[in-house]
């Protein structure tokens, strides 16, 4: 559908959409695929344009190798869900976290509203307890395990 496409060129601005799609994150903030009013909702809380282009950016410096793949989107009138994972290194500072050196794997669901081919909402569920274990910092199951 259109709204799948126009997200997922959105998603991934370095290349022409495709799925299953892997590109390097590029980002920024004057990006005209995001509403005036866009709202984030997550894990974090809510961001507006501002707020989430800060995030996005700090996530890009502390990982400069981050690789995004879309594993699934399903559209549905002015919905579009992207469920998505992105690899990268840990070389910088990230959100209060020193570098690590570690290479981590992010999963996380995005449903996107748009209306006139702009997000106006983004909800996110992303795996923040399974990256936190990847970097080191709280136990992962299979450690306790072992």
């Amino acid at each position: 559908t259109k709204n799948r496409d126009d997200v997922l060129g959105m998603a991934l601005p370095t290349q022409p959409p495709r799925r299953p799609s892997t590109t390097g994150v590029s980002w920024d903030a004057s990006t005209p695929f995001l509403a005036p009013g866009f709202v984030s909702a997550g894990p974090g809380g809510r961001m507006d344009r501002e707020a989430h282009a800060t995030a996005l950016a700090a996530s890009l410096a502390a990982m400069p190798d981050l690789r995004l793949t879309v594993e699934e989107q399903i559209a549905e009138g002015d919905a579009v869900m992207t469920r998505w994972s992105a690899t990268g290194t840990q070389l910088g500072p990230l959100f209060g976290i020193p570098p690590t050196g570690r290479r981590v794997t992010a999963t996380a669901i995005h449903i996107h509203r748009l209306r006139d081919g702009r997000i106006v909402d983004q909800w996110e569920q992303f795996d923040t307890l399974g990256v936190l274990g990847q970097l080191g910092l709280v136990p992962r199951p299979a450690q306790e395990l072992a």
